[in-house]
């Protein structure tokens, strides 16, 4: 799944990212490949956010919020 990540940014000209996955282990190991497919690509992570699995609603949005400040509006979800 990274391949595919790192092929859409190259498209785009995108070179910077953020991350949000749950704290299951499921998406922890997902979201560390995607990391390193980004990081052999010199593509940087501006912050990787890991939520409990039943985030609230507000705290999700204060999430996405960040993300958007720190990406300049390219987000990335997992």
């Amino acid at each position: 799944m990274g391949v595919a990540f790192v092929q859409v940014f190259a498209t785009y000209g995108w070179s910077r990212f953020a991350m949000l996955n749950d704290e299951q282990v499921v998406c922890d190991v997902g979201s560390r490949a995607i990391e390193q497919a980004f990081r052999d690509t010199n593509v940087t992570m501006t912050e990787w956010i890991r939520t409990p699995y039943d985030v609230k609603e507000d705290k999700l949005e204060e999430y996405l919020l960040r993300m958007r400040d720190r990406t300049r509006g390219k987000i990335t979800h997992v």
